[in-house]
């Protein structure tokens, strides 16, 4: 069993497939304080983070229609002794609306809506509105039953996972559907609108929502025929449910519903039903292949989902005409006109990938950036990069489209955006000059923690432990070190690490990440490597840990053979070794960084260095035969004259002071 936040029993043996999340396995828990609540419990992916921030929040709320986290903790697997993060959530009252194994379901009526599940979702987004969070989990194998009877549902979980991972292309906008899963990013309340009308379409239909068709054959058929017309076609629906499915499945953000008109339709104010406001279509297609592109929609659709076809058409002559002529669009013709003239292959013959990626953005600004497999929207370009990190290509065009500045290509051809776009602007800017700097500290690692507050470390060195906060870091290492045999004792600062502490510590010197740079000064490194890890325990205000300064304390040797003398040396390895036993990286830091011991040892070392340097010259003065010459035996011969009659002097003169007295 394993103990979540002091009370609640996770069971590993006893799986609950009925709530499992894509990518979440579900587990049996017991509540030691109410052994009949009923419970269970989400294994979060190790690899990724969920939504921290929105799980405290509704972790502190009172009873919504919703499947609501009660607590978190972190738990070692028995099977893979590996750490998962876990969520315990209240087990709703009835079954899941479907799964995939049973996707179709009896559909709803029309007058069983509004109460079943209308009233319920939107008691739930105004909620999350008012905080400034969306669900981005509305989805029909994401709703339960509140009850036993099915009189109505509640959403399903929303925090285990990071937003929108899991959202199929079909209760996604057009521009939303575009974007790879994890570059959705958190969107805003108006995706979750639309998912909601999505749903309830799906309700209808029992399920049966464009069956048998692929996800670019979904965004086609929408950008075609509007969201509405795609979804609904031509079946007949009462006159107050139209009036719902066209306003929250209108393609245009700023036109679709918002919360206060949908509150309006379920208090019985009706409003005329929005009419489908479709792409502008051109006098005459664009060709490409057999294919005829009518609207620069299916164009930028088809061609972000075809690089090659991207590729081709961006040095395409007839583009910037067509919009031109056919969409009467002069704006985008002129900008495409000039990304043509500057797109030519480069002279190692490289093709003109950013060139491709701004020409995209020109065809359709609101489309996510598009960057040869990437597609994604800027505010969860960090997020994309932590959740694909283990794909080193995706990794590194990421990197290439920061380098490339693309999301300022991206944020110049968007008509609005405001002081968030601002915001985002400065985000990548701090990332450009992250990933310029391949050194300790920074480099993609950097932007992966900086700008996921919650991710977890992904550093090969915690082994099984899941770190994300440095709360967790010390203690990790510490297990660490008294698990693991000295030979598997690496130097423990690595990438990921290094970056991992310099994200989160707050208030992390400058010249402690400047001094890790230092690989050719193997004292300064070491040093500052021991200076990082007492800056984490003095910010954390942690516990001793003896056991990983016993592991810090193996980096010492270069530090402790810098001193001169052996005394010195003697003295600094005492001192380094009572420190770590203590479990005080401060002290460890200090005691191997002793500037008193350090000048004591500078000062004999010069006072030695000039003992040597006299021996030094008093030898090449005797092997030059400088003591035989006859300028040092006059010399001598003098001084010992003088000093012998001095000597007889004084003997002479105290045997006649003697004489006298006894006289």
């Amino acid at each position: 069993m394993i103990t979540i936040a002091g009370n609640y029993e996770v069971d590993p043996g006893s799986e609950l497939p009925a709530f499992d999340q894509p990518g979440c396995q579900a587990y049996a828990v017991e509540d030691d304080r109410q052994p009949d609540r009923a419970l269970f419990a989400l294994a979060t992916p190790r690899h990724m983070a969920p939504r921290h921030d929105l799980m405290r929040y509704l972790m502190r709320l009172g009873a919504l229609p919703l499947v609501r986290p009660v607590a978190l903790g972190i738990g070692q697997w028995p099977t893979s002794q590996e750490e998962h993060l876990i969520v315990v959530y209240d087990q709703p009252g009835g079954p899941r609306l479907c799964s995939d194994k049973t996707p179709t379901f009896k559909p709803l009526r029309e007058d069983e809506l509004q109460e079943a599940i209308v009233e319920p979702a939107l008691s739930v987004l105004k909620e999350f509105n008012s905080r400034g969070y969306t669900h981005r989990a509305i989805r029909a194998d994401n709703v339960f039953y509140d009850s036993a009877d099915k009189s109505a549902l509640m959403l399903g979980d929303c925090v285990a996972l990071p937003p929108a991972i899991n959202q199929p292309v079909l209760y996604e906008t057009v521009e939303g559907a575009l974007a790879n899963p994890a570059g959705r990013g958190p969107g805003w309340i108006a995706d979750d609108l639309y998912a909601l009308g999505v749903l309830i379409a799906v309700l209808l239909s029992g399920g049966k929502l464009c069956e048998g068709m692929s996800d670019q054959e979904i965004i086609q058929n929408k950008i075609a025929n509007g969201s509405y017309g795609a979804l609904i076609g031509r079946n007949r629906l009462s006159m107050p449910i139209m009036e719902l499915l066209r306003g929250l499945l209108c393609d245009v953000t700023k036109e679709r519903w918002t919360l206060k008109d949908l509150l309006a339709w379920t208090q019985g104010r009706r409003q005329t039903p929005k009419q489908p406001m479709l792409p502008k279509k051109g006098s005459r297609p664009f060709e490409y292949r057999k294919h005829a592109f009518w609207t620069a929609k299916a164009l930028s659709a088809a061609a972000g989902a075809d690089w090659d076809m991207a590729l081709e058409i961006s040095q395409d002559t007839v583009l910037a005409g067509w919009f031109s002529r056919s969409l009467g669009d002069s704006e985008r013709a002129e900008r495409l006109q000039t990304l043509l003239r500057s797109g030519l292959p480069s002279a190692n013959g490289a093709p003109p990938h950013r060139l491709v990626s701004e020409t995209l953005i020109a065809i359709e600004p609101e489309a996510p950036l598009r960057y040869r497999d990437l597609a994604v929207y800027p505010e969860a370009a960090a997020q994309l990069l932590g959740v694909e990190w283990d794909q080193q290509e995706r990794r590194q065009r990421v990197a290439e489209m920061i380098r490339n500045r693309l999301p300022n290509a991206w944020f110049d051809g968007q008509k609005g955006g405001g002081a968030e776009h601002v915001l985002l602007r400065k985000s990548f800017t701090s990332m450009l000059q992250y990933i310029s700097q391949p050194r300790l500290g920074y480099g993609l690692e950097r932007v992966l923690y900086d700008f996921n507050p919650n991710w977890p470390c992904r550093s090969p060195l915690l082994g099984g432990a899941y770190v994300y906060s440095l709360l967790q870091l010390l203690p990790a290492l510490e297990r660490l070190a008294r698990e693991s045999s000295e030979e598997d004792k690496r130097e423990p600062a690595d990438h990921h690490i290094v970056a991992f502490i310099a994200a989160r510590a707050r208030h992390l010197p400058e010249r402690v990440l400047s001094s890790l740079a230092r690989h050719d000064n193997p004292m300064t490194y070491r040093l500052a490597i021991l200076y990082l890890f007492a800056e984490v325990q003095r910010e954390t205000a942690g516990e001793p840990c003896p056991a990983f300064a016993g592991w810090l304390m193996r980096l010492t040797g270069p530090i402790i053979e810098s001193y001169n003398s052996g005394e010195a040396r003697r003295a600094a390895a005492k001192a380094i070794k009572k420190a770590a036993d203590s479990g005080n990286l401060a002290d460890l830091a200090a005691a191997a960084d002793n500037p008193q011991l350090r000048s004591r040892d500078q000062a004999g070392l010069q006072a030695a260095v000039k003992a040597c340097k006299d021996i030094d010259e008093e030898i090449d003065w005797l092997q030059s035969g400088a003591m035989v010459s006859n300028e040092f035996v006059r010399e001598k011969s003098q001084k010992l004259a003088a000093v012998a009659c001095g000597c007889l002097s004084s003997a002479a003169f105290l045997l006649m002071t003697i004489y006298y007295v006894s006289a």
